[in-house]
This record gives C-alpha cells, sequence and structure tokens, in this order.
C-alpha cells in the first residue's frame, strides 16, 4: 500500500471521529450524535471508534518519518476538538438549556423512523431488565434524571441519551489525547516499525467489502443466529475452553460478518454484539418471547426446505 493512501486513511479516520454534530428528527423526536442515533450509543460505541482511529494511527507511525513531529500536530489537533467539549463538562446536564446546538439543532426530518426507539419504553416500563442489560447508561440517566423531569416526556429522556452520549464521546476523546500525548513524549526511544496496538487487529479494519459475509438480519438476529450455532455447539472455536469458545466466536462474527438495519436496510459492521447476544438466551419478556419466534421462523424456513427436497 502506498504511503500517501495510509496518511489519507489516517486523516479520514481522525477527521470523522473529531467532527462534533447535534441534530434533532423531529419525526422520531431523537438526537444524533456525529451521525448516530443517541439511542444506539453505549458505553462501547465510542470506545471502538477510537480504536480506529489509534488503529490508523499506528499504522501510519509504522510507516512514517518524522513522528515526533507528526505526533505533536496530531496531539493539537486532538487538543482543539477536547478544549471545545469541555464546555459541555462543566455545565452538565444544564447543557441543555445553555448550548444552542442543542436548544435548536439542525433539523433532519427527512430521515425514516428508526428501530429501537423503544428503548424509552423499555426504560420506564422494564427498569430492572433495563439494568441489567445496560447498568452503565442506566446509572448516568439515574443521576441526571431529576434534571429532566424524571423523563416524564420522550424527549426529556432523549435529552438524558445525549448527554450520555456526550459524555462517553469526551472521555474517548480525553483518553485518545493522552494516549498521543504519551506516544510524542516518548517518540525518540519507541522502535515505531514494530510499533503494535493492543486489541487492534489489521483484519478488522482493511477488510474489503468483498470480503464480508452479509446477513440478511438485524442485529440481534445475527446474535440469536450466533447463539444457537454456538451452544448446540454446531459451530466450535475452541474445543477444549467454552469461555473461549464464547469470545472467539464473537471476534470472528464481529470482523467478518454485517447486519442489515431493520428499516432503511443500510448493512453495517457488526464490530460489537455483546448486548444482542446476552438479550438472545434472556429468560424474561420481551427477550424470551423474541427469541422464541426468531427460532419458530428459522423452523418453517428448514421446513419449507426438507418440503421442497421431496418434490
Amino acid at each position: 500500500m502506498e504511503t500517501k493512501t495510509i496518511i489519507e486513511e489516517t486523516e479520514d479516520t481522525l477527521i470523522r471521529f473529531l467532527k462534533f454534530s447535534i441534530r434533532f428528527s423531529e419525526s422520531n423526536t431523537t438526537y444524533s450524535l456525529n451521525n448516530r442515533w443517541v439511542n444506539e450509543i453505549d458505553e462501547f460505541y465510542f470506545m471502538n471508534e477510537a480504536k480506529k482511529v489509534k488503529y490508523h494511527i499506528v499504522k501510519q507511525l509504522r510507516h512514517g518519518l518524522r513522528h515526533e513531529e507528526y505526533l505533536i500536530c496530531l496531539v493539537g489537533q486532538v487538543w482543539k476538538r477536547l478544549e471545545y467539549l469541555q464546555k459541555y463538562m462543566h455545565n452538565t446536564p444544564d447543557i441543555i438549556k445553555e448550548f444552542k446546538e442543542i436548544i435548536n439543532p439542525e433539523r433532519m426530518d427527512d430521515e425514516p423512523l428508526i428501530a429501537n426507539i423503544s428503548i424509552y419504553d423499555e426504560f420506564i416500563n422494564n427498569v430492572s431488565q433495563f439494568k441489567s442489560q445496560d447498568s452503565d447508561r442506566f446509572n448516568y440517566l439515574m443521576l441526571v434524571s431529576k434534571y429532566l423531569n424524571n423523563y416524564e416526556t420522550k424527549l426529556d429522556f432523549q435529552c438524558g441519551l445525549l448527554l450520555y452520549a456526550i459524555k462517553k464521546y469526551y472521555k474517548e476523546v480525553n483518553d485518545l489525547h493522552s494516549y498521543l500525548l504519551s506516544l510524542s513524549e516518548k517518540a525518540r526511544y519507541i522502535d515505531f516499525k514494530n510499533l503494535t496496538f493492543e486489541g487492534l487487529k489489521e483484519s478488522s479494519f482493511d477488510r474489503q467489502n468483498n470480503q464480508l459475509c452479509h446477513f440478511n438480519l438485524a442485529k440481534k438476529g445475527v446474535a440469536q443466529l450466533f447463539r444457537i450455532l454456538l451452544e448446540e455447539r454446531i459451530v466450535v472455536f475452541d474445543e477444549k475452553d467454552d469461555r473461549n469458545n464464547e469470545l472467539q466466536m464473537k471476534r470472528f462474527a464481529q470482523i467478518n460478518f454485517t447486519y442489515q438495519h431493520p428499516v432503511t436496510g443500510v448493512r453495517t459492521l457488526i464490530e460489537t454484539f455483546n448486548r444482542e447476544y446476552s438479550e438472545a438466551c434472556n429468560r424474561l419478556s420481551p427477550e424470551k418471547e423474541r427469541h422464541e419466534k426468531f427460532i419458530d421462523n428459522l423452523i418453517t424456513i428448514l421446513k419449507q426446505r426438507k418440503a421442497n427436497l421431496q418434490k
């Protein structure tokens, strides 16, 4: 791969990560942060986005020259965004009343209705289950609820989700700045040709579209299918260690498969589905009913296939 291409990839990834925008959909009564619906932003979303940035930066450092100068430039670039975000941290959760980006955000009324808006109903009607599945976000939402009318309306709740998303984004920008600053301070002592970033595999971010397998299923459907395949031992990654067997399966699925958005039809790399995988075998409603329905649909498909063989 040409050095210029590596530079462009790194710059594009960093610019996308640092671009900060808040928008609002009237039809969905919800916010988006950095083009991601806030109800879809859990504690891992921006962590994974930051990992992509770090991966590309490490790749650039392995191929590039003048590392100290390059890192100083990156530190300054990330610091500008961090400095801008600090105003949100000072006033949380009163930022909803103060900042024009939230009071009067850019509208996006042409967006289709999105799945998972029912997260408000899940939170209000099934608090204990929501907490068990998403304790970090739940704890934050409870902490700021008194500032948001105790979530009497869906909009109040969406404001809480927006605050949580901003908080998580700030943390990852701050961590990225600390990571780059540490590299910069040690630059003259680092062997950059052998520099690695723990937790990132090249195949995770360099894979071409024709190397991916596309599921015509929503993310929850993919998780349900893999849970069945794994627990029925139709698919095995580690014969001896069940925990590692599950871990290797998740890594394989997250890198190699896409899921299909149930409304827009957009295909997206799975990247992480820990929550969906846990829900797939939850014996409490409504997840139990969803899993049973998935199994029924799978049985129908297999029965039809069997009938076709007998014709």
